[in-house]
C-alpha cells in the first residue's frame, strides 16, 4: 500500500465496541532519504480511525506491515480503506472472531490468523464440514439394449429398492429424492447447510461408464402407437437446475422405457417441442435413434436445438413411428458427474481434490445411468462421497 498524495491516507473501520489493537509500520520516502516510522493504538468503539496519515508535499509513504488484533470477546467487522480527499476505497474487509488478527505485508498481502496463530483458510467457497457420508447403489441388472445405449439399473431391486415411476400423467411430476414416493435414488438428507459431491466411485462386472444424474421430472401416459404430436405441458421443475433455479439451465430430456417395446426397427423421427432455459418456446429437440425392440430400462436422450443449454418445460412429443407395444416415460434430468470403469470389477473414481465441489441442491434424486460396451448383464456398484458444509 502506497500513499503518493497529500490527501491520501489509510483508515481502519471497526463495527463493534470490542477491544481492537493495531500496529502499522511504514516508510516515509522523500527525494533525499527514507525514514522508518510506525504507529499503534487501541480502539474500543465502532468508529473510523486514521492509522497512516497523508504524506507531506513531494513525499510518499509505503506501508510495509500492518496487524489488527481483536482482543475482545465478540466478533468485529474490520475494514481497511484508502481515503483520497474524502473519496473512500475499501481495500479489505473481514470479520475477526475473538482472538483473531488481520495481517498485511507487501509480499503476502492480507491474511487472517485464528486465535491459535494459524492461517485461517476457511472461505465462503470452503465452509467447514459438518457431515460426511458415503451413499451407495448396488444393483444386478438385466441385459442392456446394446453397446452405447444408456441403461437405467434402478428399475431392478437391489439397494436401494427399485424406483417406481408411478402414473403422474402426461404433464408429469417433480421428482424429489427425500420424498417416500421417490425412494430408489441414492438416499440424501435435508441439510442445515449445503450438500456437495466430493467423489463418485463406480464399479461394474462389465466395462461400462456411469452418468450420475439428478432426476427432476418423470411422466406417464404417452401413447406409443400415436405418431402425431401429443400434448404434455410439463409441470414446473423443482429448483435444481445448474443454478439451483427452475429455469432449466443444464437440464436434458430423454425417453425411459418402462415396458419393452416391439417396434421392428430403429427410427429417427422422434422429437419434442420445448421451452429452453431462456424462456424461448417452440424449440425442437431431436433423437438420434430410438432402438428396435427396446428393452426395459433403456434410456435414450434428446439432443437440444443449437445454442440451447437446457430445457425449462416440454410442451409436446411426437414419436413419428409407432413403437407397437410397450411403455415409455419422458424424463427431465441433469448430469451431475461421469466416471468410467475401464476394466470389469475394477472400481474407478472421479475425485475432486479441491473446492469447489459439485453442489447437490436440496431434494436431489440421484440415479446412476450406465452405458456399456455390449448388451450383457452388468452388476454395478455406485458410491458417492457427500459432504455437508
Amino acid at each position: 500500500m502506497r500513499l503518493t498524495g497529500t490527501t491520501h491516507s489509510i483508515e481502519l473501520i471497526t463495527s463493534a465496541a470490542t477491544s481492537v489493537d493495531w500496529h502499522v509500520a511504514f516508510n516515509n520516502i522523500s527525494a533525499s532519504d527514507s525514514t522508518a516510522l510506525d504507529g499503534q493504538g487501541k480502539i474500543t468503539t465502532a468508529t473510523t480511525t486514521s492509522i497512516v496519515a497523508a504524506p507531506a508535499s513531494s513525499e510518499q509513504r509505503q506501508v510495509i506491515g500492518l496487524i489488527v488484533s481483536n482482543n475482545g470477546t465478540a466478533a468485529n467487522d474490520i475494514t481497511i480503506q484508502k481515503n483520497v480527499g474524502g473519496t473512500l476505497y475499501p481495500l479489505y474487509k473481514v470479520t475477526l472472531a475473538a482472538g483473531e488478527n488481520l495481517q498485511f505485508s507487501p509480499n503476502m498481502g492480507f491474511r487472517v490468523n485464528d486465535a491459535q496463530g494459524r492461517d485461517k483458510m476457511v472461505t465462503a467457497d470452503s465452509p467447514p464440514i459438518t457431515a460426511r457420508t458415503i451413499i451407495s447403489n448396488r444393483i444386478s441388472g438385466t441385459p442392456a439394449e446394446a453397446a452405447g445405449i444408456r441403461y437405467w439399473p434402478n428399475k431392478d431391486n437391489g439397494f436401494p429398492a427399485a424406483f417406481v415411476p408411478g402414473t403422474p400423467g402426461l404433464s408429469g411430476r417433480a421428482v424429489v429424492g427425500t420424498n417416500a414416493a421417490d425412494a430408489g435414488c441414492l438416499p440424501l438428507w435435508t441439510p442445515s447447510g449445503a450438500l456437495w459431491l466430493r467423489r463418485l466411485t463406480f464399479s461394474c462386472s462389465i466395462v461400462a461408464t456411469c452418468e450420475l444424474i439428478d432426476l427432476l421430472l418423470i411422466n406417464s401416459g404417452i401413447v406409443v402407437t400415436t405418431t402425431t404430436a401429443q400434448t404434455l405441458n410439463t409441470v414446473t421443475l423443482p429448483a435444481r437446475d445448474a443454478n439451483g433455479a427452475t429455469n432449466g439451465d443444464g437440464v436434458m430430456a430423454g425417453l425411459l422405457v418402462t415396458t419393452a417395446t416391439t417396434n421392428a426397427g430403429a427410427f429417427t423421427n422422434c422429437t419434442i417441442s420445448y421451452t429452453n432455459q431462456a424462456g424461448t418456446a417452440g424449440r425442437t429437440g431431436t433423437m438420434g435413434s430410438f432402438p428396435a425392440t427396446a428393452v426395459i430400462g433403456s434410456m435414450i436422450p434428446f439432443e437440444l436445438a443449437s445454442g440451447d443449454s437446457g430445457i425449462r418445460s416440454v410442451e409436446s412429443i411426437t414419436l413419428g413411428t409407432s413403437m407397437v407395444t410397450g411403455a415409455v416415460s419422458l424424463i427431465l434430468y441433469r448430469v451431475i458427474d461421469v466416471v468410467a470403469a475401464l476394466n470389469a470389477n475394477n472400481a474407478q473414481s472421479s475425485a475432486m481434490i479441491s473446492m469447489p465441489y459439485i453442489r447437490l441442491w436440496n431434494g436431489s434424486a440421484l440415479f446412476p445411468v450406465t452405458f456399456s460396451n455390449g448388451a450383457t448383464t452388468g452388476a454395478s456398484i455406485t458410491a458417492a462421497l457427500v459432504e455437508e458444509r
